[in-house]
């Protein structure tokens, strides 16, 4: 059942070990953009490692029925503090050690697939960052999505490299898409949106694209695979890199719009309004 999953793991790993495993040791005091508090590369690794951990820490507790205890952690606004804490934690140690310990929670995260049943892989578990509670295969797979796609430019960036999706096989991307959507769904604010569900149509194109929709509702986000007649919100996309691109801030939603690789069908300002609204952090006043 899981045979793809198990494939795309091996494929992301060998190019996470070759990209980690190739960078120089001065390059990891550099910043991963422009402004003084953005993460160094060392302190992204160390995030890396430290989002891994609770990953499978989330897929533990699923598996064992258990609800997810989170020190000094009990709303979604405690993930600033916990990201904090959490690089104070880990970005002491040296990067080799950082590596090795990132990349045994991929393997763990790998193991369980060969002997995940159907019933396991669906039970649930409720962590504090997230809209609502998720299966243990979602946990799973946002390994890839979340190492793999929200932080693949930020990683590449000091090093003045494409990101790691370019990477990717066409297997890969295109199920690492659909990942990242349904990771994405989970970001979801609902106390700050409109007290009437809203959807979004997400067609994004190209031989390894596809069409999914966004749900902003009352009760928390979610997503589904293809389109909604009745949707409020189009947005096409020219492809996965583009889509990636924007959503990682790697490329503006403007210098896309300008190059043809994204077209809004509804109004921008609306969409935007909406679509910011899925984010980690509390949303932002537009004022």
């Amino acid at each position: 059942m899981f045979q793809s999953t198990q494939e795309d793991f091996k494929e992301f790993y060998d190019i996470t070990q070759k990209f980690w495993k190739t960078i120089p040791d001065e390059a990891y005091t550099r910043r991963t953009g422009t402004r003084e508090k953005d993460w160094t590369l060392l302190e992204t690794l160390a995030h890396l490692l430290s989002l891994a951990q609770l990953l499978n820490r989330a897929v533990d507790a699923a598996l064992r029925d258990e609800a997810l205890y989170l020190k000094g952690v009990s709303r979604r606004e405690d993930l600033l503090e916990w990201n904090t804490k959490e690089l104070a934690r880990l970005s002491q140690a040296p990067s080799n050690a950082l590596i090795m310990r990132f990349l045994k929670e991929l393997e763990q995260a790998a193991h369980y697939l060969p002997n995940l049943s159907p019933e396991d892989s669906e039970k649930m578990v409720f962590v504090p960052f997230y809209n609502r509670p998720a299966r243990a295969i979602d946990f799973i797979d946002w390994q890839i999505s979340h190492a793999g796609v929200i932080h693949a430019s930020q990683v590449t960036r000091p090093l003045e490299q494409a990101p790691l999706w370019e990477q990717y096989s066409k297997g890969l991307k295109q199920r690492t898409l659909e990942r990242f959507i349904r990771h994405f769904s989970m970001a979801y604010w609902s106390e700050y949106g409109s007290p009437d569900t809203q959807v979004i149509n997400l067609h994004i194109g190209s031989e390894t694209g596809g069409d999914w929709h966004l749900v902003a509702a009352p009760d928390g986000g979610s997503k589904g695979d293809g389109l909604l007649d009745d949707a409020d919100f189009d947005v096409f996309f020219d492809s996965p890199e583009t889509f990636f691109a924007v959503f990682t801030f790697h490329e503006s939603f403007k210098n896309t719009m300008l190059a043809g690789k994204v077209r809004f069908a509804s109004d921008f300002r609306d969409t935007m309004r909406v679509l910011r609204l899925f984010t980690p952090s509390p949303p932002k006043s537009e004022a």
